[in-house]
């Protein structure tokens, strides 16, 4: 695998573009360079909806940074992308909203644990 490849791997899977460089000794200006220029950020279309952005739902991702060291990397709508596919916030604090989520997308993700013990879902 060259070290292009390499890194887009590692951007892909949530490593920060400061720390690629490092690993794989280039300038993060080159990593972002070819972030932009091979379009990393458009490999996956595939969106999974997060049925709410709680304190629970930070719980569990500290839990995941603890155990597996991956940390999400948010933007400012509170979306983060996970080996590829970016996990959005589709509703917040509304157990109605859980039905309005539910079939928008073709890959039909909740990520949470309150729509999983739902039974209407």
């Amino acid at each position: 695998m060259d070290l292009k490849e390499q890194a887009k791997q590692d951007y892909l899977a949530g490593m920060k573009i400061k720390d690629i460089a490092q690993k794989i000794g280039k300038s993060a200006s080159t990593i972002r360079s070819w972030k932009s220029r091979y379009k990393w950020d458009d490999v996956s279309d595939k969106v999974a909806k997060a049925a709410t952005k709680s304190v629970a739902t930070k719980r569990n991702n500290n839990e995941l940074t603890k155990k597996y060291g991956w940390e999400p990397k948010y933007d400012k709508h509170g979306s983060f992308k996970l080996f590829g596919v970016k996990i959005v916030v589709a509703f917040t604090n509304s157990e109605r909203g859980v039905g309005a989520v539910r079939g928008m997308t073709a890959y039909g993700a909740y990520i949470n644990e309150a729509s999983l013990a739902n039974r209407a879902v």
